[in-house]
């Protein structure tokens, strides 16, 4: 990888060397060593609040789509679930004798977590490889034992690190949607269960946390990866005011029709495995919540705050 760095670099001597640049030239190398038999992978990037394991779970009813929630969790809470079919599921892939079970791997695994993590995984190949090792070993079994229920793989595991490790593997197709909440629905968010057990709001932190995570998806993920589609959550929850179905449609190249009919009130029939997240796995008739109104309360100072913070250039730019 060394020698083509090298090589890349004497052949663009008259190209500034910005981030962006260096970018585009991984992304070319990663994209050209790809075989045509891969697994497809959907891979949802957000916030956390962001709505991405309902949007996972309704995705996931359509043919062909399997469900999966957080995948990343699914190494550190094997736990029993409370629906037998999930936790069976879950069972014969941990048992599976090509399942990788050792602390070391984990260990691997969970530094794609770590704060450092994002710089390492878009410039050291050898690195995000390395940790990216385990989640192939298990979305290959998680394909292997979900092909009767579709064979394309739902992943809101949200994580930017993660996606961009996941970008340089051989193995997979993946499509990545950015799911954005409004900054004013994430702050409300956070807050309200805070405020339930009569703790302060934390406005200015929970703003921070929604600029940092729109900003490393709008422009890193964005740039790095090759099929991005950024997705607002109050279009796929106001379904009947928006394309935004169509276009995620297109963008994937699977029939959502089944989607389409979730959203318009059907019950949802497919099982979907996550083991984490909202754990929605037993309510199989809940469809999206109402968009709109705040749930949290705050006082005035609050107030002007979140008016101060959301309604600049810069949010704007962010969330559109």
């Amino acid at each position: 990888m060394l020698i083509v760095y090298r090589k890349l670099i004497i052949e663009n001597l008259c190209q500034p060397f910005t981030v962006g640049f260096f970018i585009e030239q991984n992304w070319t190398i990663h994209k050209s060593a790809m075989p045509e038999n891969k697994i497809k992978v959907i891979y949802i990037a957000s916030n956390a609040h962001a709505g991405s394991s309902i949007t996972d779970i309704v995705l996931g009813q359509s043919e062909n789509l399997v469900s999966f929630g957080q995948v990343c969790d699914v190494l550190f809470r094997s736990e029993a679930h409370a629906n037998e079919i999930v936790t069976n599921f879950w069972r014969k892939v941990f048992e599976d004798k090509d399942y990788d079970n050792s602390k070391k791997s984990k260990d691997n695994a969970v530094q794609l977590y770590h704060e450092k993590a994002l710089l390492k995984a878009m410039f050291n190949t050898n690195w995000s490889n390395k940790h990216l090792e385990i989640y192939e070993n298990l979305y290959s079994l998680m394909f292997k034992y979900s092909n009767e229920y579709g064979k394309v793989i739902v992943d809101s595991s949200k994580n930017t690190s993660h996606a961009i490790a996941l970008s340089r593997s051989d193995k997979y197709d993946v499509h990545y949607i950015h799911l954005i909440k409004t900054p004013e629905s994430f702050i409300d968010s956070i807050n309200k269960r805070r405020l339930e057990f009569n703790k302060k709001p934390i406005v200015f932190i929970s703003y921070l946390r929604w600029s940092i995570k729109a900003f490393l998806n709008n422009v890193i993920l964005k740039y790095y990866v090759k099929n991005y589609i950024k997705i607002k959550y109050v279009d796929i929850s106001n379904f009947s005011e928006s394309g935004s179905i169509d276009n995620i449609e297109k963008f994937i190249g699977e029939d959502l029709s089944e989607t389409r009919n979730v959203l318009n009130g059907k019950q949802m029939e497919k099982y979907h495995y996550a083991l984490s997240g909202n754990r929605i796995v037993d309510k199989q008739n809940q469809i999206f919540k109402p968009y709109g109104n705040k749930q949290a309360k705050y006082g005035k100072l609050q107030l002007f705050l979140i008016n101060l913070l959301t309604k600049n250039p810069i949010t704007r730019w962010l969330y559109n």
